[in-house]
Parts: structure tokens; C-alpha cells; sequence
């Protein structure tokens, strides 16, 4: 599990190592609840939180760093569905060599009259 807490500054300074400045309320709340949930089903969970101005490029980083196939990321609140799907594929034409091969799951709030969207960023890039 990934957090990307947008509200800090990538500028380096004497508070660079305070967890709080990554780590707020909401990100205490929600990885609170999967890790219970993880515990509870006896499967293991990785929370981890970066600040950064750029989500989907650092999604994308750590999937690569990770060699994941497979990216699940929720609706915006910010933007469209569409533009969401365009900053995730300017993200990973703006990725470095070697590139990953990545399906990006887009979950929206109301699965039954929307069904996920999914975007297959490779060497096939294919919208679906």
C-alpha cells in the first residue's frame, strides 16, 4: 500500500526526517484500518508514504522498483476520469528506461453502473 501525500513540499529542509510531515491523520486512519484488515485475513501488507507534488510518477517509480504488474488506485476527487487517465499515461511516457509493462486499475465509488477502468501502459499501450 502507497500513500502520496501531496500537501508537502519536495524541498529539503531540517524537518525532511519528521514522519509527521509525511504521515498525517488521514493517512494514520486509513493505513490503521489495512493493516487490521490484513492482520485479520493473515496476509501480509507493506504501508509505505512519500510526499511528493507528482502522484502518478511516483506510483509509477515504485511500481517499476517493484516490478509490479498490477496497479489498483482509486477515482479522483480532483480531476475527471479522462484526465486522470491522461496523467497517469504522461507519467509513464515521462518514466525512465526501462520502462515497465503495467496494467493501472482505476476504481471508481459506484462499481456497479461504472465498471473499473483499466490502462495497459507497455510496450501494446491499450486503454480498456
Amino acid at each position: 500500500m502507497l500513500s502520496i501525500n501531496r500537501n508537502v513540499g519536495t524541498e529539503v529542509d531540517e524537518n525532511s526526517d519528521d514522519p509527521r510531515r509525511l504521515f498525517g491523520q488521514c493517512e494514520t486512519s486509513i493505513f490503521s484500518k489495512v493493516v487490521y484488515t490484513a492482520e485479520k485475513v493473515g496476509k501480509p501488507v507493506s504501508p509505505v508514504a512519500a510526499a511528493g507534488r507528482d502522484p502518478y510518477s511516483l506510483i509509477l517509480q515504485a511500481a517499476q522498483k517493484l516490478r509490479s504488474s498490477r496497479i489498483v488506485i482509486s477515482q479522483s476527487s480532483r480531476v475527471s476520469l479522462a484526465e486522470q487517465k491522461d496523467e497517469i499515461i504522461r507519467a509513464w511516457n515521462e518514466l525512465k528506461a526501462p520502462k515497465i509493462d503495467v496494467t493501472v486499475e482505476i476504481v471508481v465509488p459506484d462499481e456497479v453502473t461504472q465498471p473499473a477502468l483499466r490502462i495497459q501502459l507497455g510496450e501494446q499501450q491499450k486503454a480498456g
